[in-house]
C-alpha cells in the first residue's frame, strides 16, 4: 500500500488503456489518407460506440473491485461468482445493445443530423463494428480478472496484439493490398472485429496459463441474481459521471454535424487527442480501485483513506 506500488500497477495499466483506447482511433487515423468523410463517419460511429463501451468499462470496474474485495477476505468462490455474473450480465446487455442498433442506427444518425453524403458510411460501419460488442465484454471481463490477480502487463501484451493486428488489417483492407479489395471505412470496420476476437481468444488463454480458476465458473447454474445486483450497485454510481460526460458530447456532435464533414473530422482528431490526455489518470484510478479492493477485504479502513487520499494528490 504505498505510492511506489501504485505506480508499478499503473504502468502496464496505462498502456493497455491507451492501447485499448487506439483500437477505434487507429480507424480514423489510417482512414484519414482514404477520405475525410470517412474520418467524420468513424467519429460518428465512434461516439455511439464509446458510450456502449462505457457502460462495459463501469461494469468491469466492478467487477474488479469486488474480485480484489473477495481476494482479500480469502473467499475465492464468490470472486468465481461475481465474474460469472459479470460475463452473463454484460453478455445480455451486448446483445440487446446490438440489436438495437441493427434496427435503429438510421434514425439514431438522421436525429443527431449526420450530413447525408456520409450517412451511409457511418451506418455501415456502426453496425460492422458492434456486431463485436458482445466479444468485447466478454474481452473486458477477462481483463478485469487478470487485473485484479495483478497480471496487468498480461493484458497489456494481449492490447499489443491487438492493435497491432488492427493496423497490419487496416492497411490491407483499407487500401487493397496484396489482392484484397480496397474497403475504405468497411474494411476498418472488419479488421477492428478480426482483432478483437483473435484478442479474446488470446486473453482467455492467457487467462486458463496464468490463474487457477478455470471456466467451470461460466456455468449458468452459479449465476446469482444478488451477485450481479452488487456489481450493478458500484457500477451504476462509478460510471455516472462519465456516462453524463459522454452523453453530453453525444448533444454537442449533434451540433457540430450540422458544419459539414471538415468540421466533424476536425472534431474527431481533436478527441483523439484529449482521450490519450485523461488515460493515465485512469489507470491511478483503476490501480487504487483494484488495491482498495483488497484492503477492504481485510478490514484495513485506515489503510484505505491514506491510499485514496494519496492517490488523488498524485
Amino acid at each position: 500500500n504505498t505510492s511506489k506500488e501504485i505506480f508499478k500497477m499503473s504502468i502496464p495499466m496505462f498502456f493497455e488503456l491507451l492501447l485499448q483506447l487506439l483500437v477505434g482511433n487507429i480507424d480514423q487515423i489510417m482512414v484519414s489518407h482514404y477520405s475525410q468523410g470517412s474520418v467524420a463517419a468513424i467519429g460518428n460511429g465512434n461516439q455511439i460506440m464509446n458510450i456502449i463501451i462505457l457502460v462495459l468499462s463501469s461494469m468491469t470496474v466492478a467487477t474488479t473491485v469486488l474480485i480484489s474485495r473477495y481476494f482479500g477476505a480469502g473467499d475465492p468462490e464468490k470472486a468465481k461468482s461475481v465474474s460469472n455474473a459479470s460475463i452473463y450480465s454484460l453478455s445480455f446487455f451486448s446483445i440487446v445493445v446490438t440489436l438495437l442498433i441493427y434496427g435503429f442506427q438510421r434514425p439514431l444518425f438522421q436525429w443527431l443530423q449526420v450530413p447525408n453524403e456520409i450517412l451511409d458510411e457511418t451506418c455501415s460501419y456502426t453496425v460492422i463494428v458492434s456486431t463485436c460488442v458482445l466479444i468485447q465484454a466478454i474481452y473486458m471481463v477477462f481483463a478485469s480478472i487478470l487485473r485484479s490477480h495483478k497480471l496487468m502487463k498480461y493484458v497489456t501484451f494481449v492490447a499489443i496484439i491487438m492493435n497491432t493486428l488492427n493496423i497490419l488489417g487496416n492497411a490491407i483492407l483499407i487500401n487493397g493490398l496484396f489482392g484484397f479489395p480496397r474497403l475504405g471505412i468497411i474494411g476498418a470496420a472488419i479488421s477492428t472485429n478480426i482483432s478483437k476476437f483473435i484478442g479474446l481468444v488470446i486473453i482467455i488463454l492467457v487467462f486458463l496459463k496464468k490463474t487457477n480458476m478455470g471456466l467451470g465458473f461460466l456455468n449458468l447454474k452459479y449465476f446469482s441474481f444478488n451477485m450481479a445486483k452488487k456489481v450493478l450497485l458500484i457500477a451504476v454510481p462509478s460510471g455516472g459521471e462519465a456516462f453524463s460526460y459522454q452523453m453530453s458530447q453525444l448533444i454537442i456532435l449533434r451540433f457540430v454535424n450540422t458544419f459539414g464533414t471538415m468540421v466533424i473530422a476536425s472534431r474527431s482528431y481533436c478527441m483523439i487527442l484529449a482521450n490519450i490526455a485523461y488515460v493515465y489518470s485512469m489507470a491511478i484510478a483503476q490501480a487504487t480501485q483494484i488495491l482498495v479492493g483488497y484492503l477492504y477485504g481485510k478490514g484495513d479502513y485506515e489503510s484505505i483513506k491514506k491510499r485514496v487520499w494519496n492517490s488523488v494528490f498524485i
